[in-house]
């Protein structure tokens, strides 16, 4: 019987001719046991959480004999609490907050056909620590506005073969993925991308 469940509303306005920004207020609800078991507490947990994110659209350049037009867009995902699940835990697990940024080109060649090329960039805010609570140690995840500034570090890894703790270096975090779109007459598409996480 376990689910998620996630309520939102938005707003976005254009602040000027080429720039929009907009946020999200998100409640987030996760359910993964029924808390039968001893020591499993309720097995719920709720939080709130926002969303940020701007996009700039230039106005129509000329391009090697083409028109053309850059944007680029940010968001930030996610910044919230976090979820304790069990009440007679003093862990809690942060939700997966995001840091995205993509630019884009688009280039006109006429009035049926246009390509553009994208970027997206893709980089996990989310950071925990281990702190002593109640004399027990426990993993206490950071809120999503802790971990915008405090997971640009070195950040803790799985744990390896031997029980080791590895770590992943910044540009370990980031995920990338590139692509190219045609459209025909706004009616036929073709696109293909490559995506990289480090292994």
């Amino acid at each position: 019987n376990s689910y998620q469940l996630a309520i939102s509303t938005s707003y976005g306005v254009k602040v000027s001719e080429r720039l929009g920004v907009g946020t999200s207020l998100r409640y987030i609800h996760s359910k993964l046991t029924s808390g039968l078991r001893e020591g499993t507490g309720e097995g719920n947990a709720a939080t709130l959480a926002t969303d940020i994110s701007a996009l700039y659209r230039s106005a129509p350049f000329a391009l090697g004999g083409a028109d053309a037009t850059f944007s680029a867009g940010l968001n930030i995902a996610n910044l919230g609490g976090t979820l304790d699940f069990n009440e007679n835990s003093p862990d809690e697990d942060p939700i997966p907050a995001n840091l995205r940024f993509g630019p884009a080109l688009t280039i006109d060649f006429d009035e049926y056909n246009s390509l553009t090329f994208a970027t997206d960039f893709n980089k996990s805010l989310v950071s925990t620590e281990r702190r002593v609570v109640d004399g027990d140690t426990a993993r206490v995840g950071k809120t999503g506005f802790e971990a915008l500034f405090d997971s640009w570090g070195s950040a803790r890894g799985q744990v390896g073969p031997n029980g080791e703790a590895s770590s992943l270096s910044l540009v370990e975090q980031f995920t990338v993925g590139t692509g190219v779109e045609y459209w025909y007459n706004d009616l036929f598409a073709l696109r293909t991308g490559y995506y990289y996480e480090n292994p």
